[in-house]
Order: structure tokens, then C-alpha cells, then sequence
């Protein structure tokens, strides 16, 4: 399973690669009240670094979130007797 997690990812990286290379083109990035003007690479690269950060981070704190649930909440059978 890790070699073909590893096939997908570096084909991911060179398709960004591939992608990124090939659209140079300087761009005007709007942010609030400011604008620059960049390579469209730097925001191809930007987004998808700013993708993976975001995605491993939701990513754990779904984990989390399963793992507190399965873990913390049991539920507790109360039985009651009454006496005659």
C-alpha cells in the first residue's frame, strides 16, 4: 500500500510540476486592499503547498475526532431492581 501512496504522489508532484512550468506567465494576485503581480507558478506551487498543509491537517483532526469518539464515550447500563 505505501509504494502505490508513493506512485500517486510523486505523479501528483510532477503533473504540478508539468503544469506549473509550462504557465509562467506573471499574474495579479487581489488580496484585501493589495494586489502584486506574480508568476503564475509561485501561486500554483503556493496553493497546492497551502492544499497539502490543510488537507494533513484535517485530516488528523478527523483522526482525532474518530478516535475520541470510539474511546471516550461507553455507555453505561443502569439496572434497577424492586423489591416485592
Amino acid at each position: 500500500m505505501s509504494r502505490v501512496y508513493l506512485v500517486f504522489t510523486v505523479l501528483a508532484i510532477s503533473a504540478v510540476a508539468v503544469f506549473a512550468v509550462q504557465n509562467r506567465d506573471p499574474i495579479t494576485v487581489t488580496f484585501l486592499t493589495g494586489s502584486v503581480e506574480i508568476p503564475k507558478v509561485a501561486v500554483i506551487i503556493g496553493s497546492y503547498i497551502l492544499g497539502m498543509i490543510t488537507g494533513w491537517g484535517l485530516f488528523g483532526l478527523l483522526k482525532h475526532v474518530i478516535k475520541r469518539s470510539s474511546s471516550g464515550h461507553k455507555k453505561v447500563m443502569i439496572e434497577t431492581r424492586v423489591d416485592e
